[in-house]
């Protein structure tokens, strides 16, 4: 977990659908890095201290990630991944159905 208490891009990529939990979207919807997470995330690089106290706490990696854009791109992939998937998997019970 990053500090903001979000799922690391790593997380967030390795995260398993299951059609069946009505539960699943909402929760990967509320780990998206909202736009004061973003500034937060800049401000704190800009600085030589931020930098040096996310190099100690271990979210430093994760900051350059949100900074460059990988973890919004990670968690727009996952997203429709999982639409893809469950779409898939309603469209074949559909045809066992019949």
């Amino acid at each position: 977990m990053t500090t903001e208490s979000r799922w690391t891009t790593e997380q967030v990529l390795a995260m398993e659908t299951y059609c069946s939990d009505p539960n699943q979207q909402k929760t990967l919807e509320s780990q998206r890095i909202s736009r004061n997470d973003y500034i937060k995330n800049g401000l704190i690089l800009s600085s030589i201290s931020g930098r040096i106290v996310s190099l100690l706490d271990g979210t430093y990696q994760e900051r350059l990630n949100i900074a460059s854009s990988a973890r919004t791109n990670a968690q727009r992939l996952r997203e429709y991944n999982r639409r893809k998937q469950c779409y898939q998997e309603n469209y074949y019970r559909s045809l066992n159905l019949r």
